[in-house]
């Protein structure tokens, strides 16, 4: 892909934009509206010296652009002829509590199409990617667009406790379990179930099962409902991700809101 610098200035409205060639294709960021009296705290990754001017502005922003991670600025006044230039990677959407009022700082962030979780398997997103805004960078074992290849890569659950015949003793949780994919497999069983469960099995006093069907090899990856039973079938729900590996199914589960929730396992 041939990339070219390219600067867009909208006057009266919102955004400047930039678009630059790096070693890893083209990257666009759209700047919102500068913040006067407030800088982002604690995700600075660079600092950068600019002389005043009249392009010191943009020259900050450019820094930006041309730092993969960055996604917001801090402009900071040092001394008469100087100004440090606070490359993040974060802003005040993944972070709002850490953008602070100070005195005579500036801060900009970018339209971040990051936000929300675009990337699964823990992979890192990056603002300003290609024409979805943003890429994902997968971790080892995982590839694909937005590091969904887990056939691969996953936990292995097995302990038989998971299964839905074992009748529960002790009342455990996931609320630690996740985020990830996972696989039953063993003593655990080979998928989860799809028929409400009884309470007190699998390890757990709400047990959790997979309401609807799992899905074809050719759905890939699906969003499914995991419902909990407490006296009511479906007394607590979470989505999750289920994908067919062809000979088995793996699970993108995430932790529990509380204790006394679990995933079961059955054949």
């Amino acid at each position: 892909m041939f990339c070219y610098l390219s600067l867009l200035f909208l006057f009266g409205g919102w955004f400047y934009s930039l678009t630059v060639a790096n070693h890893d294709g083209c990257r666009r960021l759209k700047f919102l509206e500068p913040i006067n009296g407030y800088a982002l705290i604690g995700h600075v990754i660079k600092n950068i010296s600019l002389p005043v001017g009249m392009h010191m502005y943009s020259h900050c922003r450019n820094w930006c652009t041309m730092e993969d991670s960055c996604t917001s600025i801090n402009m900071v006044p040092r001394e008469k002829n100087e100004i440090i230039c606070q490359l993040s990677d974060s802003d005040q959407l993944q972070h709002p509590n850490d953008l602070k009022p100070t005195a005579g700082l500036i801060y900009r962030g970018t339209e971040n199409k990051c936000y929300g979780n675009k990337c699964y398997n823990n992979a890192t997103c990056l603002v300003g990617f290609t024409d979805k805004g943003y890429k994902c960078i997968c971790p080892l074992g995982y590839t694909g667009q937005y590091c969904e290849n887990e056939c691969r890569g996953y936990t292995k659950l097995t302990n038989n406790t998971r299964r839905t015949t074992y009748v529960t003793r002790t009342k455990k949780c996931d609320k630690h379990l996740g985020p990830g994919w996972f696989r039953f497999q063993g003593n655990a069983g080979t998928k989860m179930p799809t028929t409400c469960q009884p309470m007190s099995r699998c390890g757990t006093y709400k047990t959790g099962w997979l309401r609807g069907t799992h899905p074809s090899v050719a759905e890939g990856a699906v969003n499914r409902t995991v419902c909990f039973r407490y006296h009511s079938c479906c007394k607590y729900s979470i989505i999750i991700r289920v994908r067919n590996c062809g000979s088995y199914y793996v699970y993108y589960l995430v932790n529990t809101p509380f204790c006394n929730l679990g995933y079961c396992g059955t054949d």
